[in-house]
C-alpha cells in the first residue's frame, strides 16, 4: 500500500513538473507577439528545452514543432496583418528553412540531454544561433535572382545578414546574425535557469 502511494505522488510530481515545463515553453513562444528586436526571439531556447527535458521523444519534438508553428501563424496574423486563411509562408522556402533548423536545433538538445549543465547549454545555445543563421539564409539563397547562384553568391548571402543595420533599438541590434546569438543565450538561459529552479536544482527530464 505504501509503494503504491508512494508511486501516484511521484506521478502526480512528474505530472505537475510536465505542466510546468509546458507552460513555460507555450509562455515564451507568445512573448514573439511582443515587440523586440529583429531575430531576438525564444525559439531555440524552447526547441532546447524540449529536446533535452522532455523524456518522451515523440513529445520532445511535437511540443516545440506546435509552439513554432502556432506563433508563427500569430506573428502572420497579428504582426503582418496577413488574413487568417493565408497559410502560403508555411509552404514557402523561408519556412521550409526555419523548419529545418527546428529539428536540427532539435539534434543538438538530444546530444546533450545527459549532459547537461550550464556550459554545454551555452555551448548548444551558441551552436543553434549559427545553425538557424546558416540554414535560414542558405534557404534564402537557393533560387534567389539577387545571388548569383554559385559558392561566392552563397557566401555573399551570409555576409548581408552579419553587418550592421538601422534598428529602432539602437545599434546594438541591428544584425540579423548578432540579434540572433543574442536572443538565444538570453532566453536560453531564462528558460533553462526557470526550470532548475522550479526542478529543485536540477536538469533532470521530465517523464511523460
Amino acid at each position: 500500500m505504501k509503494m503504491l502511494f508512494l508511486h501516484h505522488i511521484n506521478n502526480t510530481d512528474m505530472k505537475n513538473k510536465l505542466v510546468y515545463l509546458t507552460g513555460i515553453i507555450l509562455a515564451a513562444g507568445l512573448t514573439r507577439l511582443l515587440p523586440h528586436p529583429w531575430n531576438f526571439t525564444p525559439m531555440v531556447g524552447i526547441t532546447l528545452m524540449g529536446s533535452t527535458l522532455i523524456a518522451n521523444r515523440k513529445l520532445s519534438v511535437l511540443l516545440p514543432l506546435l509552439v513554432w508553428v502556432i506563433t508563427d501563424f500569430l506573428v502572420n496574423i497579428f504582426i503582418y496583418a496577413k488574413p487568417v486563411t493565408d497559410f502560403l509562408y508555411f509552404i514557402s522556402a523561408d519556412a521550409l528553412g526555419v523548419y529545418i533548423s527546428m529539428l536540427l536545433i532539435w539534434g543538438i538538445g538530444s546530444l546533450l540531454r545527459h549532459r547537461l549543465q550550464f556550459s554545454t547549454i551555452l555551448a548548444g545555445s551558441i551552436a543553434s544561433s549559427l545553425l538557424f543563421y546558416l540554414i535560414t539564409n542558405t534557404a534564402v539563397f537557393i533560387g534567389s535572382p539577387f545571388y548569383v547562384q554559385s559558392f561566392s553568391g552563397w557566401l555573399q548571402c551570409l555576409y548581408m545578414g552579419v553587418p550592421f543595420l538601422q534598428s529602432p533599438y539602437g545599434d546594438l541590434f541591428g544584425s540579423f546574425l548578432l540579434n540572433g546569438i543574442m536572443g538565444d543565450i538570453f532566453y536560453t538561459g531564462l528558460l533553462f535557469g526557470s526550470w532548475y529552479l522550479i526542478n529543485r536544482k536540477s536538469f533532470q527530464p521530465v517523464k511523460a
